[in-house]
């Protein structure tokens, strides 16, 4: 009798709840600043890794945390200081973290227009190495605690964002058909909002001002600009030119679905103008030809090529992104807040991209 109680207590399981939410992981660490003469407010942002931020990709935070100015360790040898941080509530898969100091306080990375590296800013990772730069992957599940993480701080932001609006002039607007070469033009703009500030347009004189860093990539050091890394983009002669810019519909669609297209830059598709190779140039206006085409990604992930008749007609967003992996999208949340200074016309800043 005993021995089959102890058998029945064996075989025992806890009961479970089939509707219990999963358990989510955490992810901790260092983070290790070099560089910058005193320290600010850092955040750390999560990204899918299979859905990088800019300038790898055009992916969005999924989390955020916060390490205070305060947590930071004195000074060591050679100006580096530590602190420590947590991503808590961690869904299960592979994950990218990224650190961004707030040296002008003005980051906040859940609105569309604040959510961005500015010039002083100093940015980093958690890196494969620190000679590498590249971001590694960091994979979890099942509810894991992966401790012992180095974020990696080192590297000043040295331009600013590329804050625009569409330009409108006798030859373009901010309607455009689905017709393959459309053409619409970006310019840059300072922005003066009470809850905003960024200086410019570049006058030639400060790098911190606003600009379209015009950059084309020569990666394999021929001398000569690389083909665009998008297969039809490249198949139609278009070079491997940055800013680049991307327009997403803004109508209603599916539950994590949405349609996207690149607008491709006239001097990349057709040669001239280009900036030399590897060389940053900044630009104050921008000409854009609209593809022709679109894509329409599914909640999976996959995506599948749109014919020109069933391109969604409607209000687009336009959002650009420099090589340094700083964005601007119009719509933005400034739209909302008053101006504070004439020159500035917040309205521009809530303006979409017409397809008719």
């Amino acid at each position: 009798m005993a021995l089959a109680l102890l058998l029945s207590a064996c075989a025992y399981e806890v009961p479970t709840d089939p509707d219990a939410p999963d358990v989510l992981n955490v992810l901790s660490g260092t983070v290790v600043v070099s560089g910058p003469a005193d320290v600010a407010d850092t955040i750390l942002v999560l990204y899918d890794a299979n859905n990088p931020p800019p300038p790898a990709g055009t992916g969005r935070p999924v989390s955020f945390a916060t390490v205070p100015a305060s947590a930071y360790t004195d000074p060591e040898a050679g100006g580096v200081r530590s602190a420590p941080w947590a991503l808590t509530e961690v869904p299960d898969g592979e994950w990218l973290v990224s650190g961004l100091m707030d040296v002008d306080a003005n980051f906040n990375p859940i609105t569309t227009s604040n959510s961005g590296s500015t010039c002083g800013d100093w940015s980093g990772a958690y890196y494969t190495s620190l000679t590498s730069g590249t971001p590694a992957a960091i994979s979890v599940e099942g509810g894991e605690l992966l401790d012992g993480l180095t974020v990696s701080i080192g590297r000043e932001v040295l331009t600013q964002r590329p804050a625009f609006v569409i330009a409108v002039s006798d030859t373009t607007d901010a309607t455009i058909t689905t017709t393959f070469g459309e053409a619409f033009q970006l310019a840059t703009v300072g922005v003066h909002s009470e809850v905003y500030e960024l200086a410019g347009p570049y006058d030639g004189t400060d790098t911190c001002d606003t600009a379209f860093w015009s950059y084309s990539t020569d990666a394999d050091g021929d001398g000569v600009s690389d083909a665009h890394p998008n297969a039809n983009l490249a198949a139609s002669g278009a070079k491997d030119l940055w800013p680049r810019v991307y327009l997403r519909y803004n109508g209603e669609t599916p539950e994590g679905e949405f349609y996207g297209s690149e607008a491709v830059a006239s001097s990349a598709l057709f040669g001239f103008g280009l900036p030399p190779v590897n060389t940053p140039t900044p630009i104050t206006t921008y000409d854009v030809l609209f593809p022709g085409a679109a894509l329409h990604y599914f909640a999976d992930g996959t995506s599948e090529a749109v014919a020109p008749a069933d391109i969604p007609r409607g209000e687009w967003s336009v959002t650009v992104v420099q090589f340094t992996g700083q964005t601007w999208t119009l719509p933005n949340t400034l739209a909302a807040y008053p101006a504070s200074d004439p020159s500035f016309d917040p309205a521009a800043q809530g303006t979409m991209l017409t397809i008719e």
